[in-house]
């Protein structure tokens, strides 16, 4: 059931919307849950509308399938009532509306966090072809308290390195750090430094090397010239 009518048009009133869907419940609590939530409306900084297909939230009752993942905030139905039981009678709204703030100050760090890892599926994780090095520290929304991105940034701080040398000495995926590097490149905060392969010497027959071999040695040219 999807109670959209009546909580979207209540939008208009400037609050900002954010949405929920709940799970393993009988029918009785799915519709008292919903009608509270529509009741604590005001107690919270945002909106909340329940929408089965798009959701920031999932409440989850004793019937939910625990298998069930997604990238919405989780919190169980018990966490809503007073005592933490899985009666709906127990249900508060001042307790309903502590839940929901606490939801709402976790919200920004998740947002980042899953906008990070929908560029990592995007990207496809192979080595750039060139270092780069942080300028600055990144801005606060960029690294959304994440301890991963905290070390992604430290090391690129540190010294030009290329995609495969962060997931190396970070240990984190190569794809998430390759988005994580392209997020800073779109920020302006990366600068680029090709790394220059290493060169075989070339020798002539007796085993000195040849002028253009050191030239093309000094020059980080390789066979370029060849």
């Amino acid at each position: 059931m999807v109670f959209k009518s009546r909580n979207d048009a209540s939008a208009a009133t400037g609050q900002s919307v954010r949405r929920y869907h709940l799970v393993g419940v009988d029918r009785r609590c799915e519709l008292l849950f919903h009608s509270m939530m529509r009741l604590v409306a005001d107690k919270t900084g945002f909106r909340w509308i329940h929408d089965a297909e798009t959701h920031d939230l999932i409440v989850s009752g004793p019937r939910a399938d625990p298998s069930r993942r997604g990238d919405a905030i989780r919190r169980s139905f018990a966490s809503f009532t007073v005592g933490g039981g899985d009666d709906c009678a127990t249900l508060r709204l001042d307790g309903m509306a502590d839940v929901l703030r606490s939801v709402e100050r976790e919200l920004p760090r998740a947002q980042a966090a899953l906008a990070v890892t929908a560029k990592a599926k995007t990207t496809t994780p192979v080595a750039a072809p060139e270092a780069v090095k942080l300028i600055r520290w990144p801005d606060a929304a960029l690294l959304a308290g994440n301890p991963r991105l905290l070390k992604l940034a430290t090391l690129l701080l540190s010294r030009p390195m290329t995609v495969d040398d962060l997931a190396r000495h970070s240990g984190v995926e190569a794809a998430s750090c390759a988005a994580f590097v392209e997020s800073l490149r779109e920020a302006g905060l990366l600068q680029a430094n090709r790394p220059v392969a290493p060169v075989a010497a070339t020798r002539r027959p007796g085993g000195r090397r040849g002028l253009f071999a050191m030239i093309r040695e000094r020059l980080g040219l390789g066979e370029a010239l060849s």
